[in-house]
């Protein structure tokens, strides 16, 4: 994770002093707005000795150009790479911070950098702010992240960045297709199924290509359909949470000896009375989150060393 140095603390709590909001010290003291959580937590941890507990959670969506191509035929067409025109480019991403309101979503598009004068197609500066994003994160939400982070690492790799920090990935269209049957595993047919809030709509390839010929009117139409989504994914995983299996480990990101919720990391865990998880060999308790309601088992079998004996694989 990224940290900051002393010049940018004593700069960051001067320029507060002076009554800047934490949007403006962000994009002066770091050079993005949307570093915001990170001086908001350092305000908390410096003048009240509060530190943000738990993983740093994001809810990340990415709008990208496509392809654009020269062809003479518009049916089973093969493209060479000769006629490709443009290949695809980041447009603008979207963020939202778990321990944050889920009203407060950043969002950056191509056409709020200064590179949007000199060349509208330029990417590069959105992505050093989106790898900022990413260094900070322990954990990152998505839907369909096998094409988000895929077309994120791309882009960091045609501008020889280099990957950010560790952090995790949960991908809800991942966990629709395994834990549930619906009727279609789109985000929005997934919001529709669970009647949560429904992401706006777009106006359809018509909005790509007002992009990418540098209309910055469709450009502000993208970013708020790109921040549309974040509401929107956020509830749903909330939804799904308790299921999915596999979910990375929340209790690791606390300082302290409690038993917590490995899903939510909330200490309101308590034992389902007179439920079991059995292995091939052993016998654990079993335990309920009274906020997230996921289910989890205590690590020490119930099993003594003479029973654990008796029991054959």
């Amino acid at each position: 994770m990224s940290h900051l140095t002393d010049a940018q603390v004593s700069q960051a709590f001067q320029m507060k002093s002076q009554g800047f909001s934490s949007r403006k010290i962000a994009e002066e003291v770091i050079g993005r707005s949307t570093a915001k959580s990170t001086i908001n937590d350092l305000f908390a941890r410096m003048e009240f000795g509060m530190s943000h507990e738990g993983p740093k959670i994001a809810f990340i969506d990415v709008e990208s150009q496509g392809t654009v191509a020269l062809t003479h035929g518009r049916f089973k067409t093969n493209i060479s790479p000769k006629a490709v025109i443009s290949e695809p480019y980041m447009l603008s991403y979207a963020v939202n911070w778990a321990h944050e309101p889920e009203d407060n979503v950043e969002c950056l598009g191509l056409h709020h950098l200064p590179s949007w004068e000199v060349d509208h197609r330029d990417d590069l500066m959105l992505m050093e702010n989106l790898w900022q994003v990413l260094d900070d994160a322990d954990i990152v939400i998505a839907h369909n992240t096998s094409f988000d982070n895929q077309i994120i690492n791309a882009r960091f790799a045609y501008w020889g960045i280099q990957p950010p920090s560790s952090y995790q990935l949960v991908c809800t269209l991942k966990s629709l297709r395994k834990h549930f049957r619906l009727p279609a595993n789109s985000l929005d047919a997934a919001t529709r199924y669970f009647n949560l809030e429904r992401k706006l709509d777009n106006a359809g390839i018509e909005l790509w290509l007002r992009c990418y010929y540098g209309d910055e009117d469709a450009m502000d139409d993208m970013c708020a359909y790109n921040k549309g989504d974040i509401p929107t994914l956020r509830q749903l995983y909330y939804r799904i949470l308790p299921f999915i299996k596999g979910h990375p480990n929340a209790s690791h990101y606390y300082d302290d000896n409690q038993v917590r919720c490995r899903k939510c990391g909330s200490s309101s865990v308590v034992e389902i009375e007179g439920n079991y998880e059995y292995t091939a060999v052993s016998k654990f308790k079993t335990f309920r989150c009274e906020s997230c309601g996921g289910v989890q088992r205590e690590r020490k079998s119930l099993h003594t060393k003479d029973k654990s004996a008796t029991i054959h694989v």
